[in-house]
């Protein structure tokens, strides 16, 4: 329940001589997550820390599922670090690259969560852009998001049972 002192468990445990590489940048990416979580997170700084480890794990790493499981959930957090900096079309971009991550890894329904999660963004950022038309088609695009999720997934996704009716509705 206390996110610094989650982030510093995973903190140490990126450092232990023992740890696989793997490992390691799940680790760091975990205690970045614990970072992200605190009252008063200094957003900038984990954006570009975000950047900086999505890039180290992507040339260092072996191409294989746990790769691209960790590359997905990586860019899920630099996307909502992304949102939270009120970089909307960054966020949409960060999503989709997650979303190709977790399809890469065969992990379907995390696939299509971020796609839906992505047009949440294009939402946003059709908003603030204050083009109707831009709104208009961005909400239609989310339905329809939603609509792909619900009909191509034998079991709708946990993430899309407590966020799509929340996202669609506001």
């Amino acid at each position: 329940r206390d996110p610094l002192k989650y982030a510093e468990i995973f903190r140490i445990a990126s450092v232990h001589p023992a740890v696989t590489p793997w490992m390691r940048f799940a680790c760091r990416a975990e205690s970045i997550n614990g970072r992200r979580r605190a009252k008063g997170a200094n957003m900038p700084a984990l954006a570009d820390e975000l950047d900086r480890l999505v890039q180290a794990a992507g040339s260092e790493l072996t191409n294989s599922s746990h790769k691209y499981l960790l590359l997905g959930g990586i860019l899920w957090n630099v996307a909502l670090v992304r949102r939270g900096l009120r970089r909307y079309t960054d966020a949409a971009t960060a999503q989709r690259q997650s979303s190709a991550w977790y399809g890469l890894a065969g992990d379907v329904p995390k696939q299509l969560t971020g796609i839906f999660a992505a047009q949440v963004e294009d939402v946003t950022a059709s908003f603030v852009s204050r083009s109707h038309a831009a709104i208009v088609l961005s909400i239609r695009a989310l339905n329809a998001a939603r609509d792909h999720v619900a009909n191509t997934l034998p079991e709708y996704p946990a993430w899309m049972k407590d966020n799509a009716c929340i996202h669609i509705a506001w």
